[in-house]
């Protein structure tokens, strides 16, 4: 049984056939043959072979058991299930990306501006937005940053911090995953980039320019320019 032909068989299929029944060290060379694809080697692990047998024998008894009908079957399943878990993962990870890449950072912290000292009467605490006549600051307050507490979160912006960080004077800084990045790598997951068809092509010609009149040397020359 080749490995490819394994590969082959689709996650579904393996769901709705019945798991293969083996004997204890048989199924324990299947799931280690459906690991590393080195039947000599599930042999030897699964069954503790002795020193002494010959590594000859060892290389035949695993080729025989490999292609076993029963022992066949249950290697076509585990590599079926690993694939489909192979599958999940990627599908995974696709929806991860997308949650990045849609997330708006400015729900994780955003830049406000609050009235300057002189925007209001101290005895305001109504006040909330800079005052457009203010002599100081003409309106445009004091900004700050203000930072959005993380149960406060969307599941995209969750996905796009990367981190927190509070350093030892107490400022807090946020760590983001790059958008960017995040993009180029959901758009290589589905094949969203063309693949690069180009062809260089080198040739030799062995031609004496020097016996060859001119109009020979334009009609030869233009016999070999490349197709547009």
């Amino acid at each position: 049984m080749q490995l490819a032909e394994a590969h082959s068989l689709s996650a579904n299929s393996v769901q709705e056939a019945p798991v293969i029944a083996l004997r204890p060290k048989r199924e324990r060379f299947a799931q280690l043959y459906a690991a590393h694809g080195n039947a000599t080697r599930a042999y030897r692990e699964a069954f503790d072979c002795a020193p002494d047998i010959r590594p000859g024998t060892i290389k035949q008894r695993a080729y025989e058991l490999v292609h076993e009908p029963a022992v066949a079957e249950r290697v076509r399943q585990l590599l079926a299930l690993a694939a489909e878990g192979t599958t999940i993962s990627a599908k995974a990870r696709m929806v991860r990306l997308q949650d990045i890449v849609e997330a708006d950072p400015g729900e994780l912290v955003r830049v406000v501006a609050d009235p300057c000292a002189k925007c209001y009467p101290a005895d305001d605490a109504l006040a909330q937005a800079p005052r457009e006549d203010c002599a100081s600051c003409r309106g445009d307050g004091v900004s700050r940053l203000v930072i959005t507490p993380t149960d406060q979160l969307s599941a995209s912006a969750r996905r796009l911090l990367k981190g927190i960080k509070r350093s030892s004077t107490g400022e807090i800084e946020l760590r983001l995953h790059d958008q960017l990045t995040a993009a180029d790598m959901l758009n290589r997951m589905q094949g969203s980039y063309a693949p690069d068809r180009s062809v260089a092509l080198t040739a030799r010609v062995d031609m004496n320019f020097t016996s060859m009149t001119r109009e020979q040397q334009l009609a030869f020359l233009d016999s070999i320019r490349p197709a547009r």
